[in-house]
């Protein structure tokens, strides 16, 4: 029963690493982040390049907005001294939009190609996370194919060993081992080595003796010299 429960405690090891293991082939929580800031900063990069665009059009327009008042004031069309002075107050009024424009389309385009310089630093980053996994991706998958096959080496270990037992000391096994771990402990001077309280002088003698199955009055477990 005690190779059994170690059977079982080998098996449970090598499955967690098996999944463990699987988990790394199937994805990696670096390489996630990693793709997932280069899809941000690509959104934000391809955002900005359409700011920047409806900023130039918007200065576009102000500055054919100053032409045609240059060729009203200038080209001799306009004569009426209040129709000029109103045109030139709008002049001035368009010409300093056309400086805002100018400077926000700047500013734009500034903060643009620092998004740009960081999603190519985020693409690199993402290429180089990659091209380790894919370098690393065969000896993981050797150690994977390891692992199942000693899974499957030690379930049928265990499934020869639990053959062996009475079915009633199998049975027994299998319940204390759904609530209990171990299930089986040794005995520790005249205590049980899963509770640690003291045995009955009774169960330490048989436990000792070895020729009967001797259960913990305290914690129920099979106790094994």
């Amino acid at each position: 029963m005690l190779e059994l429960q170690d059977l079982d405690d080998l098996l449970a090891a090598r499955r967690q690493a098996a999944r463990a293991v699987e988990a790394r082939i199937a994805g990696s929580p670096e390489l996630d982040a990693a793709r997932a800031r280069a899809a941000e900063l690509g959104a934000e990069e391809r955002t900005l390049e359409e700011r920047v665009a409806a900023a130039d059009r918007h200065a576009a327009a102000l500055r054919a907005r100053v032409k045609v008042i240059d060729r009203q004031l200038y080209g001799g069309s306009v004569r009426n001294p209040q129709d000029l002075l109103i045109l030139q107050r709008e002049l001035a009024e368009v010409r300093e939009r056309l400086s805002e424009a100018d400077d926000a389309e700047l500013g734009l385009m500034e903060e643009g190609e620092a998004v740009a310089a960081a999603a190519r630093d985020a693409a690199a980053a993402v290429a180089v996370i990659e091209g380790e996994r894919s370098a690393a991706a065969g000896d993981e998958r050797e150690r994977l194919e390891a692992l199942r096959a000693e899974i499957s080496r030690l379930e049928r270990d265990r499934a020869a060993v639990a053959g062996a037992l009475p079915p009633a000391e199998l049975a027994l096994y299998t319940r204390l081992a759904t609530r209990l771990h171990p299930a089986v402990a040794r005995l520790q001077g005249d205590s049980c080595g899963g509770c640690h309280l003291p045995l009955a002088v009774r169960e330490v003698r048989a436990s000792r003796a070895g020729g009967e199955l001797v259960q913990c009055s305290n914690c129920d477990r099979v106790v094994v010299r």
